[in-house]
């Protein structure tokens, strides 16, 4: 797989680096709690007995699936609201991205094929690349086939948007055709 150059030189984040150097401390027998990731040994951090009775509920509730790919609906409502309140930042729920399960320190280059099936997952829940052209063509034709106005004037290779095309939309209409006037007929 190949990967533009301007991908190839992101670099990482910092605290995963730090936590991959720290795992490597504790494959070779080094007692070091890491509290870089969230990657906490239970022995040293046990699960809240709370927590394990919701997880234990979430499994008898037969919630034993991945989420969607675009991430669990609930929570992504829940991070709009908190983008709003907090940071007066407006994004709908459908813009938010919560599940790819990618870390964001592994450059693509580096990706192994379960991440890279995790990332295709996430961007399945979107319509791109040729399905949005191939979908934007089909509203095009739709528009035409009813004669609409918007249709009309994509039929005809004209500017649909308000533009002015006396003067402007040269991109749109072409290179300017001069019309040679007519002389009247001379009795």
């Amino acid at each position: 797989m190949s990967v533009s150059a301007l991908a190839q030189t992101l670099k990482g984040s910092e605290i995963i680096k730090i936590g991959g150097e720290i795992n490597e401390l504790k494959k070779k027998g080094e007692k070091i709690a890491n509290l870089t990731i969230g990657d906490f040994d239970p022995a040293i951090f046990p699960v809240p007995n709370g927590l394990k009775h919701g997880i234990i509920d979430a499994y008898h509730a037969n919630h034993t699936n991945y989420p969607p790919a675009d991430g669990v609906s609930s929570l992504r409502e829940e991070v709009s609201v908190f983008l709003e309140e907090r940071y007066k930042l407006h994004y709908t729920a459908k813009e938010i991205l919560i599940a790819a399960g990618v870390s964001e320190d592994t450059k693509v280059s580096d990706w192994n094929d379960d991440e890279i099936s995790k990332i295709r997952e996430a961007v399945s829940a979107f319509t791109i690349e040729g399905e949005l052209r191939s979908e934007t063509q089909l509203n095009i034709k739709r528009l035409m086939d009813i004669g609409c106005y918007r249709g009309i004037r994509h039929r005809t290779g004209l500017p649909l948007r308000g533009q002015r095309t006396k003067n402007n939309s040269r991109t749109r209409k072409g290179k300017r055709k001069t019309v040679a006037n007519k002389k009247k007929a001379t009795k």
